[in-house]
């Protein structure tokens, strides 16, 4: 159900940006550059009324109704059950440490030559972590849980702002491919929107630029002590 909203979520996110967006174009192009945005309302209409009628559909009121069967059906607990010995706690630091691990591996292997890929990857690991420790946050120390958290998040953000200007450049240039204009206009609207793309290219270098200092404060010694004396395994909680 979420890919149902993609295309309008991308669309949604340019056209929130347009003022911005032409704030980074020269001056004596923001008027060349209207039409973009001329076309992607209409195109946000379009993808809007999509979403609409597959909601409507029989797909999806399928998938409701066996999701709320499924809220509804009384768990079947059995000892014999894997880990069903495991106490909470146990799997909660098994889960999160590992994770931890794998953010910290990848961060480590990511250099200014590194493609943008390993990025992605590091993000998506990011809001696994996030997840996990957000999900059992009760199990913890509130105030060393809580520092942990904001730490993650300042590099999520980072990670973050990256992704959406690489997703943006590459979600405009297949958008100038496609807009309907006049071959008079053509030339100007494409050297607008070429502006258009350089600015957050730049942006996105700043902030790829920015990526060690948030990276450094999340794996900071003081950070990794506090994650090892939390969550490795084996490890009595303080505190508590």
């Amino acid at each position: 159900m979420g890919q149902l909203t993609n295309e309008l979520r991308d669309l949604d996110v340019c056209l929130l940006k347009e003022t911005a967006y032409k704030a980074k174009v020269a001056p004596v192009l923001r008027k060349d550059i209207e039409p973009l945005f001329d076309y992607l309302r209409r195109k946000r209409s379009e993808a809007f009324q999509k979403v609409i009628h597959e909601l409507k559909s029989e797909r999806v009121a399928t998938i409701l109704k066996d999701w709320e069967m499924f809220l509804n059906t009384p768990p079947q607990d059995s000892s014999a059950a894997a880990n069903a010995g495991v106490s909470a706690i146990t799997l909660a630091r098994k889960r999160i440490f590992k994770k931890y691990k794998s953010v910290v591996k990848t961060g480590n292997s990511i250099s200014e030559s590194t493609d943008d890929r390993t990025l992605h990857v590091l993000r998506i690991h990011c809001k696994k972590l996030r997840y996990l420790m957000e999900f059992f946050a009760s199990l913890f120390p509130p105030e060393t849980i809580s520092t942990l958290i904001d730490q993650l998040k300042r590099l999520q953000d980072n990670l973050g702002d990256f992704n959406d200007l690489r997703v943006q450049e590459e979600y405009l240039l297949n958008v100038a491919k496609q807009l309907p204009v006049s071959r008079g206009q053509t030339e100007k609207i494409l050297l607008a929107i070429g502006s258009l793309v350089g600015a957050l290219a730049g942006d996105r270098k700043i902030v790829r630029n920015a990526f060690a200092q948030a990276f450094a404060g999340f794996s900071a010694p003081a950070n990794r002590e506090l994650f090892e004396n939390l969550f490795a395994p084996q490890r009595p909680l303080s505190n508590r």
